[in-house]
């Protein structure tokens, strides 16, 4: 099945647990004219995924939804994506609902759109 569209998103669990889900369409799932969206856990292989790829995924409905598994290599393939250091620190600010306080320029307190952009890092 070739991949006609993708989506990438880190979710986070009831629990609080951040995890990486991926959503695809392929020509061969539709309804009433429609690509249907599928849906699955990212993982190292599924992580990779891009538009155009060939890929048989294993796709079962349960009710109305559409859920994948894919079973490359079946020793690592529900190893969940670990995601980057970056991006845990979003989730945290995002977990505590408290927006980001705006950065200042040390000792100065010059709001962090004063900065210029060429400052090397």
């Amino acid at each position: 099945m070739i991949i006609r569209n993708i989506l990438k998103q880190v979710k986070l669990s009831k629990k609080g647990t951040p995890f990486a889900s991926v959503s695809v369409q392929f020509d061969e799932y539709t309804e009433n004219g429609k690509r249907i969206w599928i849906n699955g856990f990212g993982n190292k292989y599924t992580w990779a995924w891009k538009i155009g790829d060939d890929v048989q995924p294993e796709v079962k409905q349960e009710g109305k939804y559409y859920n994948f598994t894919f079973m490359d290599d079946k020793e690592n393939a529900l190893e969940v994506y670990r995601l980057p250091a970056t991006v845990g620190f979003v989730l945290d600010l995002f977990k505590s609902h408290r927006p980001a306080e705006k950065p200042t320029v040390e000792g100065k307190g010059m709001p962090a759109e004063d900065i210029p952009d060429d400052i090397p890092f």
